[in-house]
């Protein structure tokens, strides 16, 4: 089953508003305000969004999966799922490796040994990703497998109750206390919040065929548009415990909601061929942006607080987007 052009189009869009705004979030908060008196700025909820924008790529992944794993058939042949992982497995690390020898190399940056499976503390270089990425991967299966079996509403439920177990045995038994590399695993103080994405963009296919009608208004999809905009600046917000778990809760919704809408629509997309054409890289531009940004530190090009070097960077960026 291969995704509709029309939605490979759709996907790669969001991707690539999703990639522009983090790179955007990751330049300011780490080269242009990473101290002085304009630290506020990206330390408010006004730049969550470059946090929040993460979360797209989780449910989109799990979009794309479906299809790879409908089309080949997969369910419990181990043949499939080894072929399945491997070609996981390309698709991730060696562009990975390439960026981190790169990284050791050049700016004498200093890994552990698991940093090569993917999973690292590297916030400010986003590389939390990988690891993130690579439990979703592992964990599709069973999910795929669920979404076959259940019908749509037995498996939401089955899916965000087995979240809500996990998160309970996870913070009550104190297992997030010292637990190495939690970054790969929590997001948004959620613990494996971001398989709970994947695992509804695995279900978008059945929900676009269900109920495609009841999104193809598109003021649903400027609606959803700003909530999503709206809980990334609630979420900069400081919140207790409980709070700002329910907070979460609901971001994760409207991500989903508003991802969903976007792909069952048929809006028209502003700067389509931009945005597609940097969706289709999203990937590599992730994992290189922030060693780009870090080279141009080191010409000076760079310089915290400085104005003019923004523009300097912003001549520069083409070379990023190769070219």
């Amino acid at each position: 089953m291969e995704i509709p052009s029309s939605n490979i189009l759709k996907t790669n869009y969001l991707k690539g508003l999703a990639i522009s705004t983090i790179i955007i979030y990751h330049y300011l908060k780490f080269f242009v305000f990473p101290h002085g008196t304009l630290q506020y700025i990206t330390d408010s909820g006004w730049w969550g969004f470059g946090i929040g924008a993460v979360s797209i790529f989780f449910v989109l992944s799990g979009y794309g999966i479906y299809h790879s794993l409908q089309k080949r058939d997969i369910g419990w042949d181990i043949k499939k799922i080894g072929a399945f992982f491997y070609r996981r497995f390309f698709r991730i690390f060696p562009i990975f490796w390439i960026v981190i020898i790169s990284d050791i190399l050049v700016f004498k940056t200093n890994y552990s040994w698991h940093a090569f499976l993917g999973f690292t503390q590297m916030l400010d270089r986003g590389y939390w990703f990988v690891g993130a990425i690579i439990i979703c991967y592992l964990a599709s299966i069973f999910i795929f497998y669920l979404l076959n079996k259940l019908n749509l509403k037995t498996y939401y439920a089955v899916i965000f109750l087995g979240f809500v177990a996990a998160n309970f045995v996870y913070f009550n038994f104190s297992l997030n206390q010292n637990a190495p590399l939690q970054d790969n695993y929590v997001y948004r103080s959620l613990f494996l919040s971001t398989v709970l994405l994947f695992a509804v963009g695995l279900s978008i296919p059945k929900v676009i065929s269900l109920y495609k009608n009841r999104f193809q208004n598109k003021f649903a999809v400027i609606t959803f548009l700003s909530l999503f905009f709206v809980m990334i600046f609630v979420t900069g917000l400081d919140f207790d415990f409980i709070t700002q778990r329910i907070v979460t809760i609901i971001f994760l919704s409207v991500t989903c909601l508003m991802t969903i809408s976007f792909i069952a629509s048929d809006i028209k997309l502003p700067l389509k061929k931009e945005f597609s054409f940097l969706g289709k890289y999203s990937y590599s531009l992730y994992l290189t942006h922030f060693l780009f940004f870090s080279a141009l530190v080191n010409l000076d090009i760079i310089n915290s607080n400085s104005y003019e070097s923004v523009f300097y960077t912003l001549a520069l960026l083409p070379a990023l987007f190769g070219g």
